[in-house]
């Protein structure tokens, strides 16, 4: 009994904390990493404005050197743009000018070229992109994600570690609530199993279902019903034992399978030693009116009478 009522205890504590665990991780993730891009947009457009700035005011003579230095004390891939959109030069944070530096020339740039606006900021490609007009040209300032994306997976793993200990504590905490409740079933059941036994006077102890003293009083309630009915019964049946005793005539009671549940002291007397409770009728009796009285009462059941002509024996 422990077992099963563990396995089930354990389902479901694994099943409701399965559900937590991928809400809290969807809700953590989805908070955090909005959060975090929002921060980490703000500060991209901050530092954007600041070298569009410096462009502006004429920082960009030789615009090869100025993105690098740029870029290197920034920490992000810095672009310059002309008025008509063309690339004049590119750098990331390790000083690199090749073609491997990656640009943005999606929406956000032409937004700014056609002076719809004068800065502008989009994810693509995995990065952050912020770009803002600079005079005559653009400046687009542009850095990874891979730091929110490590952040979160740090909060993923922080969250299954939470999981895997909540799931021991479970297992603990299912196995002792199995124990304790199998083993007041187990005493409900023993109670049972004396009252099946006869033992109408077995009581069962409140205390020891301790949170659930309201069953033991119940079934203790119906064990004295059940006791009162019995002696109640028992004691009619003795009166009638002892009045049937006391009749002059024979009598014989038959079970509906024609076995000889009682006899009175008459028949016995008549039939000594033949008459025996659990013996059929047929054994004892071989008149055949009776026999056939008998069986037409039970079948029918209703009152029948014959007479006996002789009583053999079996």
């Amino acid at each position: 009994m422990t077992g099963r009522l563990f396995s089930k205890i354990l389902f479901s504590f694994l099943l409701v904390l399965s559900i937590g665990t991928i809400a809290l991780d969807f809700t953590v993730r989805s908070l955090a990493g909005q959060q975090m891009l929002t921060q980490a947009e703000q500060s991209l457009n901050e530092k954007t404005t600041l070298v569009a700035m410096e462009a502006a005011g004429g920082a960009a003579g030789n615009s090869g050197t100025f993105v690098r230095q740029v870029a290197q004390a920034a920490g992000t891939t810095v672009a310059l743009f002309n008025a008509q959109g063309q690339l004049l030069a590119t750098s990331n944070a390790s000083g690199q000018t090749d073609a491997t530096v990656q640009v943005d020339k999606g929406p956000a740039l032409a937004s700014v070229l056609a002076q719809k606006s004068q800065q502008e900021s989009e994810v693509a490609g995995g990065r952050l992109y912020a770009t803002a007009r600079a005079g005559n040209g653009v400046v687009q300032l542009s850095s990874g994600l891979r730091g929110i994306q490590n952040v979160l997976n740090l909060l993923r793993s922080y969250v299954l570690l939470g999981f895997l200990i909540a799931l021991v504590l479970g297992v603990v905490v299912a196995w002792f609530v199995a124990r304790r409740v199998s083993r007041r079933a187990e005493r409900v059941v023993a109670f049972a199993n004396q009252l099946g036994g006869g033992n109408l006077s077995a009581r069962m102890d409140a205390a020891s279902l301790e949170a659930m003293p309201e069953i033991a009083r119940t079934l203790n309630v119906t064990a004295s019903r059940l006791e009162r009915s019995f002696r109640g019964r028992e004691s009619k049946q003795r009166e009638l034992a002892a009045l049937i005793d006391s009749m002059q005539e024979a009598v014989v009671a038959v079970d509906p399978e024609g076995l000889v549940s009682w006899s009175n002291a008459v028949m016995q007397q008549i039939a000594p030693g033949a008459v025996r409770k659990g013996r059929a009728l047929v054994q004892t009796i071989r008149d055949p009116d009776v026999l056939a009285c008998v069986e037409k009462a039970l079948q029918e059941r209703e009152l029948r009478s014959g007479k006996a002509r002789s009583v053999v024996q079996g």
